[in-house]
């Protein structure tokens, strides 16, 4: 991919230097001036692709990177770390005191969205892993860092 790129690029560069070249745009055909101009802006083209789906990588990256800090330094009394993969002890988190009315519903909510949150966590987790490790889409592709991990939540029955 690497390789299409820079002929992209190449290919762009021609294109430019060749349509502002001499001799003047008069004594060239009309089918070289169309050519020139169509190969420099399917290139732009191209070019504008690569760069929506690098950003959009970038952003979804940032986003994991976000979820897994916050969680991690908001539970880290109950999250313990494993070589692949982290676990949040659900029972140990401090949300077990059932005090106020409709507490327990709100927990409970809570526990689910968490939940919820981590299984796409997960998923995207190994999405992008698996695209960044294919010599196709390394390059474009922004993979998880080497202390991300899987999350896991370990409930009273584990």
């Amino acid at each position: 991919m690497v390789i299409v790129l820079l002929a992209i690029i190449l290919a762009t560069c021609l294109g430019i230097s060749l349509a502002h070249s001499e001799p003047s745009w008069k004594d060239t055909g009309v089918l070289a001036k169309m050519t020139f101009w169509c190969v420099f802006w399917f290139n732009m083209a191209w070019v504008l692709f690569f760069a929506i789906i690098v950003y959009s990588s970038y952003d979804t990256y940032l986003d994991q990177r976000a979820f897994y800090d916050a969680t991690i330094e908001q539970y880290a009394t109950a999250v313990t770390m494993y070589h692949d993969y982290a676990e949040i002890d659900v029972e140990s988190a401090a949300w077990t005191d059932l005090k106020y009315k409709g507490y327990q519903d709100n927990i409970a909510e809570l526990i689910k969205s968490l939940r919820n949150r981590i299984i796409t966590y997960n998923e995207d987790f190994i999405k992008k892993n698996k695209m960044h490790n294919n010599p196709w889409f390394s390059w474009i592709i922004i993979g998880m860092d080497k202390d991300m991990k899987l999350l896991k939540m370990k409930t009273a029955n584990q």
